[in-house]
């Protein structure tokens, strides 16, 4: 046959195929039943498995029912008190990749060879992505070192896995592989009602979900191939029947017995396939009949009738699992978790009202230091939980002058977590004291870590490089390279920092639904100088475009300018200018409404360093002016300041962002920053002597990226536009 099979076409029988056949086995037969007859070549797919029973049919539950199984299910589990800490599920998982990856292939490999599969192998490959998709974000968003933190169980039939698995397996398979967010809340929730989960099982759902599917997908596919190479043993059996019955019809029974000895237990399926087949042989369909009734114990009537809904549930099967892997992957699991964790219902209860307010990144923070805590001391998360709620309840009722302590997060995100640990026995890790000592002596650690350095290169010097040399020599080098080897240790040191200490992101409240408050009003102010009609106008257009990539109700806008450096008091054009600053904020705020666009303006002064009429200190000496304006200690003889914008309304102001003119403000930024500033934990406290107190911030700096240069963009574009297929004037390049 060289590399392909050929179409080989005899009287009524169509046998085999028109592809490659690398896969598959072959001969499997080859008959010369007659002179009339040509030799016909069978291929069939290996054996890889088969089913050993029939498929077990779930009985359909009731919604109450499954919820009552929940129960019954976690009442029944036992925890394992010493488990082994296996990564046995995540081998499984890899396996059943393989698996399906397999069963895929032959699958089509049959479909190029033209041979029909049933409706559940061609649910699986068409949706054969999404199955290798959602293995590989499994193995991705479950490592091992989580997965081992999971309780397990102590008994069958999930003995040694993770006890959320045996849930997920459960839920699955109650709930006929159609997962969505209404039932796994639901069963969830049954669970818990005699279990409470653990924030590390709750997170770890979603992933177990994904792979009880995966497995029972794997399930239908097995079956899938199993029924894909019955067909073709059918096909061969049929045609010698067949053949036999044409030449002659003594031998048709000789043929039956072999088939009897070689398959002494058929499936149904390869029975009805086999019957289907010899449809229209009457003579040979009688005995054929006979034989699997007598051997399945099954009418033949109820045998294609067993068959048909088999394939149909398979069907149906296949199909939930997909759409409900889909479905997983479209659910916002976060707010599916705040739903279900207790942990996260009773910090809800803050006494000072502050911790459901948080960004949900913060109230995470919190989350997992009550599961470290838990996890290095002898109490639940449930009972961590509740002493903070106390702690915090003693706090706010209590004689105590810090009211941040009324707060959740001071005991477990700020400076109130080692006493919290200390009242519950925690032994915390070394390397989480090792990180809390250093943050405590940051100053220390820093500077005698650049004089180690420091003195350690310099060692190394005088070691190797000054050998021979006089020591006043050697004293006077050393000297003289002091400060670059003391700027290399800096430079060594900052990049160890940032290197081996994690980052602490700063807590932050959540204003994006219900808005800045007007608690908490800030003005964005632009310093700048009339220098031209041009250069005003754009920047009223870079502040407008920052307005409308930060629309909120308590955030204003502003430009503060002044004039250009002069040896008078003032120059020709001054009034031209400062009328087209006005006007355009002006038509700014009739286009948008709202009165948020406001024009600070100053005259010049007499300058003797500079020996000028400048501004006074130039931009730090408008933010301190713009400061006394809104705290109301600017003199009210001074110059008047406001040009454009109600005064009153700067008298709520809170905070102010300050922004070069080259400076943009990306969406939601604004906003972000606010919320940094308003958690309580990082408002400004002051001690009894009106000193800002450890820990506490007023001035913030988010980081800042450098766009590309207009110049460097038209190089850009010129070499690199056509080979990466995009326009660069027409897409911000940043670094």
């Amino acid at each position: 046959l060289n590399d392909h099979a050929r179409w080989l076409v005899s009287g009524e029988s169509v046998l085999i195929l028109q592809a490659p056949v690398a896969s598959l086995q072959l001969p499997v037969a080859l008959l010369r039943e007659s002179s009339d007859i040509p030799p016909s070549l069978f291929v069939m797919h290996p054996k890889r498995e088969r089913r050993t029973k029939a498929r077990v049919t779930e009985v359909k539950r009731s919604p109450s029912q499954i919820l009552e199984h929940s129960q019954r299910h976690a009442r029944e589990q036992q925890m394992d008190l010493k488990p082994q800490h296996s990564d046995v599920l995540l081998k499984r998982l890899k396996q059943s990749r393989q698996w399906v990856r397999q069963v895929c292939a032959d699958l089509t490999a049959a479909s190029r060879l033209e041979q029909k599969a049933t409706p559940a192998a061609d649910w699986i490959l068409d949706n054969e992505y999404i199955l290798e998709g959602t293995a590989r974000d499994v193995l991705l968003n479950l490592p091992r070192r989580f997965y081992q933190q999971l309780p397990t169980l102590g008994s069958d039939p999930y003995q040694g896995l993770p006890c959320i698995y045996g849930l997920a397996k459960n839920l699955v398979s109650h709930n006929e592989l159609r997962l969505d967010r209404e039932n796994i809340l639901a069963f969830i929730e049954a669970y818990q009602s005699v279990r409470t989960l653990t924030i590390g099982e709750l997170w770890a759902m979603p992933q177990m979900l994904r792979i009880a599917l995966i497995e029972s997908i794997q399930s239908l596919a097995v079956t899938a191939l199993a029924d894909l190479r019955e067909r073709q043993l059918a096909d061969f059996w049929a045609n010698r029947l067949i053949a036999a019955n044409r030449r002659d019809s003594n031998q048709l029974f000789a043929i039956l017995a072999e088939l009897a000895k070689a398959e002494p237990c058929p499936s149904p399926y390869f029975g009805v396939q086999l019957l289907g087949l010899l449809y229209d042989e009457a003579a040979a369909l009688s005995p054929v009949q006979s034989w699997l009734e007598r051997t399945l114990k099954t009418p033949l009537h109820d045998l294609n009738l067993r068959e048909q809904n088999r394939q149909t549930s398979e069907q149906l099967s296949c199909g939930n699992a997909v759409t409900s892997l889909r479905q997983l992957a479209l659910l916002d699991w976060r707010e599916i978790f705040e739903k279900l964790s207790r942990v996260e219902q009773m910090l809800r209860h803050d006494p000072a009202g502050i911790y459901g307010g948080m960004d949900f990144a913060t109230r995470d923070r919190c989350r997992r230091a009550i599961e470290e805590i838990a996890r290095h001391s002898a109490h639940t998360e449930e009972k961590v939980a509740e002493q903070v709620i106390r702690l915090a309840s003693q706090a706010q009722h209590g004689p105590a002058t810090d009211h941040l302590r009324s707060h959740v997060g001071s005991w477990l995100i700020g400076e109130a977590r080692i006493e919290l640990a200390r009242l519950l026995a925690c032994r915390e890790t070394v390397r989480h004291r090792t990180l809390e000592w250093i943050y405590r002596h940051h100053t220390a650690v820093y500077f005698l870590s650049i004089g180690g350095f420091t003195a350690l290169y310099l060692s190394l010097i005088a070691t190797f490089f000054t050998t021979g040399l006089s020591p006043a020599i050697c004293l006077g080098l050393l000297l003289l390279l002091l400060i670059p080897v003391s700027q290399l240790a800096i430079e060594v040191v900052n990049y160890l920092i940032t290197r081996m200490l994690p980052p602490r992101p700063l807590p932050k409240m959540d204003f994006e639904d219900s808005g800045i408050p007007d608690a908490f009003r800030t003005l964005v102010v632009v310093p700048m100088m009339l220098v031209n009609t041009e250069t005003v106008r754009a920047e009223v257009e870079k502040l407008e475009i920052r307005y409308l990539a930060n629309k909120e109700a308590n955030l204003l806008f502003s430009l503060f300018t002044d004039y250009t450096d002069a040896s008078a008091l003032t120059a020709e054009d001054d009034s031209q200018l400062l009328l087209t600053a006005r006007a355009s904020l002006e038509a700014l705020n009739q286009r948008h409404g709202g009165e948020r666009f406001f024009l600070f303006h100053r005259e010049r002064t007499w300058s003797k360093s500079e020996q000028k009429f400048i501004g006074w200190e130039r931009k730090r000496g408008k933010l301190e002016e713009l400061n006394r304006l809104i705290d109301g200690t600017r003199p009210e003889t001074a110059a008047p300041m406001v040009y454009v914008g109600d005064p009153d309304q700067l008298a709520d102001v809170r905070f102010i962002i300050t922004l070069d003119s080259d400076t943009q403000l990306p969406h939601a930024t604004a906003r972000r920053m606010v919320e940094t500033l308003a958690h309580p934990l990082n408002q400004p406290r002051f001690d009894k002597l009106g000193k800002i107190m450890a820990g506490s911030y007023t001035i913030i700096q988010p980081r800042v990226s450098p766009t590309l240069p207009s110049t460097s963009v038209s190089t850009f574009s010129r070499l690199f536009a056509d080979a990466v297929g995009i326009d660069p004037y027409t897409q911000a390049v940043s670094d």
